[in-house]
């Protein structure tokens, strides 16, 4: 997924993307949150999101397996721990 260079992309829109739901294919069907476990290449240069975000990526996308963060210049020592 390639989300860089999106300006009005911040630390709550992806929280929100992290909360996407799958409807049920039936009404009795509960949603289910898949989160983003299928995410396997993130690109997220250039974008105004913090430590938050990044941190929160780690639980929703245990499959990751590259993150481009170019010029992201509001994460900190932490957050990329």
């Amino acid at each position: 997924m390639d989300l860089s260079g999106c300006k009005n992309l911040d630390d709550n829109a992806f929280v929100n993307l992290y909360k996407a739901e799958l409807p049920g294919a039936e009404e009795w069907m509960h949603p289910t949150h898949p989160g983003l476990k299928c995410l396997h290449t993130l690109k997220i240069s250039n974008l105004n999101i913090g430590d938050y975000a990044l941190l929160n990526l780690a639980k929703v996308a245990p499959n990751l397996e590259s993150l481009e963060i170019a010029a992201c210049k509001s994460f900190t020592d932490t957050g990329l721990e």
